[in-house]
């Protein structure tokens, strides 16, 4: 069955059947490779190619369906010159693997030759039928987690499914590192309980702070709406490594009678689900517009931790204020380091 196309503003006759997905057209009886093959469903976008200006995924669109149709490909997106949306690809080094690549540029460049100054909210819903594996198109990119794990990208595609998944084994490893830096404190002789939570929780917070730079700022994304899921498994990660050592101090203040507490697990327990929920308030600074919005942001959070602090004193039949949650100094370097812009590659949402 012979079928007319318009491809990248060529005509075309090919003999195919017409149930035949485009792809397979553009691909095998075209030659143009550069529309790739993801899912075969229409669920990750890489196959995505124009029809009379729209973005269509091709591994399910039918050639006849397109016959007196424009069809353009990666390959013809500028008659001249790299289009616009290829040079700030370049520009601000997006490819990892590449294999999204072709069919992310084609969804972006469908929505600004309809909404040449579209929202957050257009580019969401444009995007969102395009998945990539390596993530660079969130705040943290596959080559910032690599630089902070000291791992190669060949080892990150052999043990790791996704970017998710490397940021969890980070997020184990520093919570690990964290905890090995704590023992002594655990181990020191002299403190009664009180004294020791005390250091305990404080000279987490100063490790925590000290890493912050190199560490924290990867998990910036954690605190984007689509990420807390995984902010919560990394969560519960960290409260089940912290949870025998907090119980333990507080079992041994319970018997030296510096605490009263009927459930010193449960109150441990409760230590830890008070810093994992500071989670809005960590994402409205992170959201802060500008320096006064991340000041009240920050107000915000000491005001949350001293709150926290004295639910555990009463807890544990102390008086308020015996119980400091987080180091004042360190609550501001890490949100510092979470709000800092730092010298990161500009966002495409940047780009006018």
């Amino acid at each position: 069955m012979a079928i007319s196309l318009n491809v990248n503003k060529q005509p075309h006759s090919v003999d195919v059947p017409g149930d035949t997905p485009l792809l397979w057209v553009l691909r095998d009886v075209l030659g143009l490779k550069g529309t790739k093959y993801g899912c075969g469903i229409s669920l990750c976008g890489a196959c995505t190619v124009h029809v009379d200006g729209r973005a269509v995924r091709s591994c399910t669109t039918p050639v006849n369906s397109v016959e007196n149709g424009k069809i353009t490909t990666i390959e013809g997106l500028a008659d001249l010159e790299t289009h616009l949306v290829q040079q700030a690809w370049e520009e601000i080094d997006v490819p990892q693997c590449g294999y999204c690549q072709t069919g992310q540029v084609m969804s972006a460049a469908a929505l600004l030759s309809k909404t040449p100054k579209p929202t957050d909210a257009d580019i969401d819903s444009a995007m969102s039928g395009n998945l990539c594996r390596c993530g660079t198109y969130d705040t943290a990119s596959l080559n910032d987690l690599i630089t902070v794990s000291k791992i190669s990208k060949g080892v990150f595609y052999h043990y790791f499914s996704s970017k998710e998944a490397l940021v969890a084994a980070l997020a184990d490893r520093l919570a690990r590192q964290v905890f090995e830096e704590l023992q002594p404190i655990l181990n020191e002789p002299g403190l009664d309980s009180l004294a020791r939570l005390n250091a305990f929780l404080s000279e987490a917070s100063r490790i925590k702070a000290d890493m912050a730079p190199t560490s924290l700022a990867v998990f910036r994304d954690l605190f984007r709406p689509g990420n807390r899921s995984l902010y919560r498994q990394i969560a519960a990660a960290w409260e089940d490594l912290f949870r025998p050592a907090l119980t333990t101090i507080i079992s041994t203040g319970v018997k030296e009678k510096i605490f009263d507490t009927f459930d010193p697990e449960g109150v441990a327990d409760l230590i830890q689900e008070f810093a994992s929920n500071t989670y809005p308030v960590v994402a409205s600074a992170l959201d802060a517009a500008t320096e006064q919005q991340k000041k009240d942001a920050l107000h915000t959070f000491r005001k949350r931790l001293r709150l926290h602090g004295i639910v555990v004193d009463r807890m544990l039949g102390l008086p308020d204020g015996s119980v400091q949650m987080l180091n004042s100094q360190s609550v501001d370097r890490i949100m510092d380091a979470l709000t800092s812009k730092g010298p990161k590659p500009v966002h495409p949402r940047s780009k006018p």
